[in-house]
């Protein structure tokens, strides 16, 4: 059975979507935020550290690769909070996400820029006050995640 016909069930397209993992480094009342460069998606804004699921990982294990990659950070998954579910779609495209976020208060090392070639500057916000030039999906996400909401959807015609 070749990859596709295996997302269809009773002739109906079934999604498909790609796992997004964010870490929400949380100290004292302020989340560490990235100045997004040269990725060619939300340049010049402020994001969560993040990434993608790869094969065989899970949501743990990728977003503790992600973070030791971007900030040079070491991260138990004991140590994740499960604060925020998003399902987000690219608008104006078929593409879909799950995004999973993550807070966490213990990690080992001092967050770094570790990916200049990615990220301008990395920086402590308050969390009630990031700066307008967040990106839209981080924006939305961190007003749930401050009202305690679970669940969201981002890209999606109302």
């Amino acid at each position: 059975m070749d990859v596709d016909s295996a997302f269809v069930v009773n002739g109906v397209p079934r999604h498909h979507e790609m796992i997004g993992v964010y870490g929400l480094l949380l100290r004292d009342d302020a989340v560490l935020l990235e100045l997004r460069a040269g990725t060619g998606w939300y340049d010049g804004h402020w994001h969560l550290p993040a990434g993608h699921v790869d094969a065989g990982e899970s949501v743990v294990s990728a977003l503790a690769r992600e973070l030791g990659e971007e900030l040079a950070v070491g991260v138990a998954g004991t140590d994740l909070e499960l604060l925020h579910t998003m399902h987000c779609r690219t608008p104006g495209t078929s593409y879909a996400w799950i995004d999973v976020y993550f807070g966490l208060h213990v990690w080992t090392g001092e967050p770094v820029n570790a990916e200049p070639h990615r990220c301008a500057e990395v920086r402590w916000w308050p969390l009630d006050s990031v700066p307008p030039n967040t990106a839209a999906p981080a924006m939305q996400a961190l007003g749930h995640i401050r009202r305690r909401e679970p669940f969201s959807l981002w890209g999606w015609e109302r």
